[in-house]
């Protein structure tokens, strides 16, 4: 089986969400540790990191989240899983299982509406 790449995790992001307004960020061209997308729906936003396991957040990423998350802003640590995501937003972590609920996962990154 081969591994998923983490723009394929991202499409399948975009594509399940399609209501939630997504901007993907290249960071060689902003700054380095920015987390990938950017999402805003029904006026609340979140930064998501996209890994795919076994990778995890750079020392860079970890620090800008760590200052996010200090300033209120929501950053969700998003990992894709053979068969699973798992979403973590510093608080909790929370576990979705294939066939993926994505409105649940919708409400776990930007709250229920």
């Amino acid at each position: 089986m081969r591994k998923m790449q983490e723009k394929n995790f991202w499409h399948e992001i975009r594509d399940h969400l399609p209501e939630v307004h997504w901007v993907r960020i290249e960071s060689g061209m902003t700054g380095a540790g920015i987390p990938d997308v950017n999402g805003c729906w029904k006026g609340r936003e979140a930064w998501i990191e996209l890994k795919v396991h076994p990778n995890k957040p750079t020392a860079l990423q970890t620090n800008w989240i760590r200052l996010r998350r200090e300033a209120r802003g929501v950053v969700v640590v998003a990992t894709r899983h053979a068969g699973c995501i798992v979403l973590d937003d510093g608080m909790q972590q929370s576990s979705f299982a294939m066939p993926f609920n994505w409105s649940d996962i919708r409400r776990f990154i930007f709250g229920a509406a």
